[in-house]
C-alpha cells in the first residue's frame, strides 16, 4: 500500500467483510460482484440487482466527510469507549462533541444489529 487511504480501505473491507468477499448490503449476494473503480474510492456493483456499493455502505460510516484513515481510528476508539463518556471520544478523534455524540449513537445502533461482536480492525 502506499498511501494511507488505500491502507485504511483494505482494513475496512477485512472488518466489513471478514470472510473477504464483498456483499451486497441491499440483497445479500455475494457471488456476482464486479469492481468498480473511480476516483474516489473503490465500487462494487451487483449482478444480483445492480446496486453499486462500497465497504462503508451499510455502517455508521457510509455517507462520509473525512478520511478513511479517520475511520479506522474511530472504530478503534469506539470499540473500546465501553461506559467512558462521548466527550472522551470527541478529545480523543479531536472533533466537536456533537459530531462525537453523533458517531458514538450510530456505532451503538450499528453494533446493536450486527450479527457479531465489534471488533476493532488491526
Amino acid at each position: 500500500m502506499t498511501c494511507p487511504n488505500e491502507y485504511a480501505e483494505a482494513v475496512l473491507r477485512e472488518w466489513v467483510w471478514p470472510d473477504g468477499r464483498p456483499r451486497c448490503p441491499k440483497c445479500g449476494n455475494h457471488k456476482k460482484i464486479y469492481e468498480r473503480h473511480t476516483n474516489r474510492s473503490d465500487r462494487y456493483e451487483c449482478g444480483g440487482c445492480d446496486h453499486t456499493f462500497s465497504a462503508l455502505s451499510g455502517t455508521p460510516f457510509a455517507s462520509r466527510k473525512k478520511s478513511l484513515a479517520f475511520y479506522v481510528e474511530a472504530i478503534r476508539v469506539l470499540s473500546q469507549r465501553g461506559q467512558r463518556p462521548v466527550m472522551w471520544v470527541a478529545q480523543t478523534l479531536d472533533i466537536s462533541y456533537k459530531s462525537a455524540w453523533l458517531l458514538a449513537k450510530k456505532w451503538d445502533a450499528w453494533t446493536r444489529t450486527r450479527p457479531g461482536p465489534a471488533e476493532h480492525p488491526p
